[in-house]
């Protein structure tokens, strides 16, 4: 049945898949940072504690945010001396099946030891292909010995639709009209 979105129907009728699927139209399906407050910046506050600061993101059309002058503190579990481990920060994406209520929050992976650390395993899923988990990965820790040694960021910081719009090339435009288009020539609609 065709369904008119942004229509007054007397109810309750829009969901987050509606918002969603058009945000994927608007800025990709990408996952990534928008350039907003602090854009989601890391820093070690402990050996043992990392801080996410304010941000707005986007994971597969769903957006989510960090609300402004807000923090959160996520716990690294101890290092192992002579050895050195990478654990990742994610956003992780869950649906719950039953009740379809769909929620985002910082999770912690924690690598394995070794002299030669690899970054852990995370859901590589879809939430556009229905998987219930999925995770962004936003940071990766790198814990050598007892101390964490660096905190790298790991997405893209994008200024909102202008870069978007900046990232259409012609070969694109190409292929979403048919023909290949010269200079000079005019767009029909």
């Amino acid at each position: 049945m065709l369904h008119l979105v942004t229509g007054h129907l007397d109810e309750v009728h829009i969901t987050a898949e509606n918002q969603g699927k058009l945000n994927t139209q608007i800025f990709g399906n990408d996952n990534f940072v928008f350039e907003y407050g602090r854009d989601f910046e890391a820093s070690k506050i402990s050996n043992n504690l990392v801080r996410v600061y304010d941000g707005l993101g986007m994971i597969e059309g769903r957006q989510f945010e960090l609300e402004d002058g807000d923090y959160e503190d996520i716990t690294v579990d101890n290092g192992t001396q002579n050895t050195s481990r990478k654990d990742l920060i994610v956003a992780r994406y869950t649906k719950d099946n039953e009740t379809a209520i769909e929620t985002i929050s910082f999770v912690l992976i924690k690598g394995e030891d070794s002299s030669t650390p690899v970054r852990p395993d995370y859901n590589d899923g879809s939430i556009l292909a229905g998987d219930d988990i999925v995770d962004f990965p936003m940071f990766e820790i790198l814990i050598e010995g007892l101390e964490i040694s660096s905190i790298t960021a790991l997405f893209d910081i994008k200024d909102g639709i202008d870069e978007t719009l900046s990232e259409i090339t012609t070969e694109m435009i190409d292929e979403w009209w048919g023909e290949t288009l010269e200079d000079g020539d005019e767009l029909e609609y």
